[in-house]
């Protein structure tokens, strides 16, 4: 009986991460990734500092890096080459023209005010904890969604990045819904048909 009420979680859970639902994308997946062809749609212009190539996104707001808290899902709108001054990106229309997903690990160092985690093995601490070395450091993955963007009207804007952090044991990370939270009202984003 365990075993079976084990399969039906995994079943269950497995189900919640799945791309397409009912012929429907499922933007709360992140398998699911935003489909060639679609667009982001920007309402509003868009100040980039001078010498400065990125206006950053987060919980709906831009800004530029400094301001972005890295723990948190937020976006990046890329143009190339930077501007030498100050310089806009007007309202536009802008075609996601190739879109794929990357893995990133990176480790950080735990505050030297705190001693080295070392739970017994095969405790629940350690399993919990089982991302943490020895030596205090900590290992976290970044996923990121590329888009490579295209405009006629501005052709230096030219991609998207989007990211989220979590655990190597976790699953969800960046997710089209996340997408949109980052992005707020500055932008629409329309999904072109997957072939789904």
């Amino acid at each position: 009986m365990k075993t079976i009420l084990i399969m039906i979680g995994i079943l269950c859970l497995n189900a919640c991460q799945q791309a397409v639902i009912d012929g429907r994308p499922n933007e709360q997946s992140p398998y699911f990734q935003v489909p060639v062809g679609s667009r982001l749609i920007l309402h509003k212009p868009l100040e980039l500092q001078a010498g400065h190539n990125r206006v950053y996104f987060q919980a709906g707001k831009s800004m530029t890096w400094r301001a972005v808290n890295i723990h948190m899902p937020h976006c990046a709108l890329t143009v190339d080459p930077p501007e030498p001054g100050h310089s806009t990106i007007a309202p536009d229309i802008f075609r996601v023209t190739q879109s794929h997903t990357e893995r990133f690990f990176k480790p950080i160092l735990a505050p030297d005010r705190y001693p080295p985690l070392h739970p017994a093995p095969f405790s629940p601490e350690s399993i919990v904890l089982s991302a943490y070395e020895p030596d205090g450091r900590m290992e976290y993955e970044v996923m990121a969604s590329f888009m490579v963007l295209q405009s006629e009207q501005q052709p230096g804007v030219t991609s998207m990045i989007c990211a989220d952090w979590g655990l190597p044991q976790d699953t969800l990370h960046i997710t089209v819904a996340k997408i949109r939270t980052a992005l707020g009202d500055h932008f629409s984003v329309v999904l072109a048909p997957a072939g789904y």
